[in-house]
Order: C-alpha cells, then structure tokens, then sequence
C-alpha cells in the first residue's frame, strides 16, 4: 500500500508540474503582450508590474512543484526498498 500511494503521488505531482508549466508559459506571453503594449502607451505601469507580478508567481509555483516532484521520488525510492545498487 506504502508503495502505491508513493507511486500515486508521484503522478500527482508530475500531473501539477505540467499544468503548473503550462500556466508560467501562458503568464510569460502575457507578461511579454503587457510589455510591449506599456512600450506603446496603451496600458500603464501598474498593468506591466501586474502582469509580471504574475509571471513570477507562476515561475515560483513551478519551482516549488519540480522540488515536490523530487520529493515525491525519494519517497517511491523508499517505498520500494531503497535506490538499487
């Protein structure tokens, strides 16, 4: 049972990095669009910073699960008995 839930966790976790990735993406295009539109004069500086307020939070979301994902493999490592030889 030990190892199944490590097993299942381990999926979870790699199911939330892809998502999470895929929503620093999408934060990193909208984040470049608000760039570029502040450059033209159509948003203001609030907007910009907003936006990429949102990149890095996203890019420290990924951060933190790619680390839950390691920690999701050590445990399947010891659920099943350890890191072979």
């Amino acid at each position: 049972e030990e190892t199944e839930n490590a097993l299942a966790n381990y999926h979870a976790q790699q199911a939330r990095l892809i998502k999470l990735n895929d929503q620093a993406r999408e934060s990193k295009r909208a984040a470049d669009i608000a760039r570029l539109r502040y450059r033209e004069g159509v948003v203001d500086f609030l907007s910009l910073l907003d936006a990429e307020r949102t990149q890095l939070q996203a890019e420290d979301a990924v951060a933190e699960s790619e680390k839950d994902v390691y920690v999701a493999v050590i445990a399947l490592y010891k659920a099943l008995g350890g890191v072979p030889s």
